[in-house]
């Protein structure tokens, strides 16, 4: 007969000594007041109060309809039931959540009152982000902007240095419904436009402008209303030491509220102050910043101890692109006037100079009529030679004072106008003297 050494002897005991362990505590797994969930507060009010529709409403803070479509839709919810516990049907589940969230009731009472286990209650206190891999994120970025580039003609790069996420949203909130704001990295958005130049070659002229802290303001809109949003949407900030003025910074002359103590930091800045009610007074402005000095350490806390924020961010249009042209913002502020001018000022030039060479154009054929009708209008004047229209200039140089009666009419009629006006407003002044003596005499 095969017999077990002291030392395997003492090994299985100790393992059927172990699996006894385990089997007694799986036997307690669930507390036997637990076992009793049958007759909890759900299983003996919800058989109740479903006959009675206002009772349940003011238990379930629900009507029954809606409790039976939410406690249909989490059957999808529902646990398996294993050999030694059952799972919480849906429709418990759904009161124990009303009553947790509704009613305000603390998680220790309806614990006990609906018979649950305190695993019910745990929350994880991690969780596991479902984000996408990095691979899969760079695909949809690309899809992202290329189907932007296809569906929008027009956008803006917009410069976003100094632009903190809070005003970023604050510009998609206000761009909302007539624009897209876009951003990424450079190298991102520099590939996806190469891989997309044989749809779209005209998207090459924006790779060169795709450098700094950058970004795309896809729109269909009015481009210049959508500059001005973007332009309206800025914050005040205080000056940094390191940062770049983008603008001259002045100090106005006025009381700055300090004490006497702060008199060495002015005069170590060349500021000129006085002592004023016994607070520091700058006698004169002061420029401090140019537009690209860079901002010290003296600037920037002199700034900040007199409560000025010079500066203010935004987003910043840098390039404009429209249907396969790119342009600068400027060129937005050019109003029709402004074209018209521009244009009879090239007529004008383009005329002078076809003049100047003798080459004829469209631009300067009014001008050579004029200049060859002048030239007859001299040669009948000095010879006999008759026509229509050198009739008028040949009585003038038999009797100037025609020409002159001729003129003088013109001036006339001009004139006329000016002085009716003129009687017209003395009446008015005298009318509104006599009213101001309201009939009255000094003496009277």
């Amino acid at each position: 007969m095969f017999r077990y050494s002291k030392s395997q002897s003492a090994a299985i005991a100790l393992i059927l000594d172990e699996d006894e362990e385990i089997h007694v505590r799986r036997r307690q797994w669930v507390h036997k007041a637990w076992r009793k969930r049958g007759e909890g507060e759900f299983a003996t009010l919800y058989k109740h109060l479903i006959d009675d529709e206002i009772k349940f409403f003011e238990y379930f803070r629900m009507s029954k309809h809606c409790f039976e479509l939410l406690s249909k839709l989490t059957e999808k919810l529902r646990k398996q039931d294993i050999h030694w516990r059952k799972a919480i049907p849906p429709r418990e589940r759904l009161a124990v959540c009303l009553s947790l969230f509704l009613s305000r009731t603390a998680h220790e009472y309806v614990r006990f009152a609906f018979c649950l286990v305190l695993k019910f209650f745990e929350v994880p206190t991690h969780y596991k982000m479902g984000r996408e891999d990095k691979a899969t994120w760079k695909t949809n970025y690309f899809t992202k902007i290329i189907t932007l580039l296809d569906d929008y003609p027009k956008c803006f790069i917009v410069g976003a240095d100094n632009v903190g996420s809070q005003q970023m949203q604050q510009i998609r909130i206000a761009l909302r419904g007539s624009s897209i704001i876009l951003m990424g990295k450079n190298t991102m958005m520099r590939k996806a436009i190469k891989d997309h130049l044989e749809t779209n070659p005209a998207l090459e002229k924006l790779l060169p402008h795709i450098k700094g802290n950058v970004g795309f303001v896809f729109t269909r809109g009015d481009l210049v209303e959508v500059r001005d949003k973007l332009l309206e949407n800025k914050v005040r900030a205080p000056a940094r030491p390191g940062a770049i003025a983008p603008l001259a910074v002045v100090i106005p002359a006025h009381n700055t509220g300090l004490g006497p103590e702060k008199t060495a930091f002015f005069q170590a800045l060349s500021i000129p102050t006085k002592i004023s009610k016994g607070t520091i007074e700058i006698i004169n402005d002061v420029h401090i910043l140019k537009p690209g000095d860079k901002v010290g350490a003296s600037e920037a806390t002199l700034l900040n101890m007199l409560n000025i924020s010079p500066f203010s961010y935004g987003l910043v249009v840098k390039q404009v692109y429209d249907s396969g042209t790119i342009f600068a913002p400027a060129i937005l502020d050019i109003k029709p006037e402004d074209l018209r001018a521009k244009f009879q000022e090239g007529v004008a030039n383009v005329a002078a100079l076809s003049l100047a060479i003798g080459y004829p154009t469209v631009a300067s054929a009014p001008h050579s009529i004029a200049n060859g009708f002048k030239n007859l209008l001299a040669i009948a004047a000095a010879t006999d030679i008759e026509f229509k229209e050198a009739t008028t200039i040949k009585e003038f140089i038999k009797d100037p004072s025609k020409f002159a009666a001729a003129t003088a009419a013109p001036a006339a009629a001009a004139a006329a106008p000016a002085a009716e006006k003129k009687e017209e407003e003395k009446a008015e002044k005298e009318d509104s003297e006599s009213d101001d003596d309201m009939g009255f005499g000094l003496f009277d």
